[in-house]
């Protein structure tokens, strides 16, 4: 009997976070990893995110020197952040220094004439310097 109670208990707790996480998404911002010129994407993927997290220098092609690219995101108004340098695995799981870290924003302002709020890493993979440096800057 006590063992139904708790299977009980665990089935409603659980049924609750399911319903939670699944309105939580509904409401929250949509995210666009792996924003680049280099990586084909769909018109419909852009059209549903909110929020674009944009690679700088993916496979050591610059955003900046595609301005046609850069415009056509900007305009759409969408948000666009930064989502690592060159995105390679792991990529800010290796500590970095400031110069790494501006050459990525560098690139980003070139792009978009604005500097970026919020900075996602890589395979959401990050050190604890790396994560002192990002919020440093």
């Amino acid at each position: 009997m006590k063992f139904r109670r708790i299977l009980f208990y665990f089935f409603v707790v659980l049924m609750s976070l399911i319903i939670f996480l699944f309105f939580f998404r509904m409401i929250s911002a949509k995210h666009l990893d792996d924003v680049t010129h280099e990586i084909p994407c769909s018109s419909d993927l852009y059209n549903k995110a909110d929020v674009f997290y944009v690679i700088p220098n993916f496979e050591n092609k610059n955003i900046a020197e595609n301005k046609e690219w850069c415009k056509f995101i900007f305009n759409m108004g969408k948000e666009v952040e930064l989502h690592g340098f060159t995105h390679t695995y792991e990529e800010f799981k290796t500590d970095r220094d400031s110069d790494y870290l501006n050459q990525s924003i560098d690139i980003f302002e070139k792009c978009f004439n604005k500097t970026p709020e919020r900075f996602k890493a890589p395979q959401l993979s990050i050190s604890k310097n790396n994560r002192k440096l990002i919020a440093e800057r």
